[in-house]
């Protein structure tokens, strides 16, 4: 698993680095016992953060990025008026602490909110 790991980070590095778009979505390849598609996805922060890309550039990679490469961007990725979106709160500020990306309070989707959401 680490030398796995050590590829994808190396890899991103240098498409990152190279100015290739990155884009992130939840369909994530792999499926494993008892982890949602969350839980893994989640888990790739880590792999960004290595590969030396910022937190606010993580955040566009996982938002407006992935909507513009599956030409959505017009509906999708921005929190705007006309725009459809989930809205996340968490207990610190993600561009300052990426992690808290890990511990949600609440997710509000089509006006509903969902609790106890933290990554295992």
């Amino acid at each position: 698993m680490k030398q796995i790991h050590a590829r994808t980070v190396e890899r991103l590095k240098r498409v990152y680095e190279a100015g290739v778009m990155i884009a992130f979505g939840t369909a994530v390849m792999i499926d494993l016992a008892n982890e949602t598609r969350r839980a893994l996805a989640m888990g790739y922060i880590y792999s960004f953060v290595e590969a030396g890309i910022s937190a606010k550039v993580i955040l566009q990679i996982m938002t407006i990025k992935g909507a513009k490469v599956i030409g959505i961007e017009k509906e999708r990725g921005l929190i705007a008026k006309g725009m459809y979106a989930g809205i996340i709160a968490t207990s610190d500020y993600p561009l300052d602490n990426i992690q808290t990306l890990k511990q949600i309070s609440f997710v509000m989707k089509n006006g509903v909110v969902s609790k106890d959401l933290n990554v295992r």
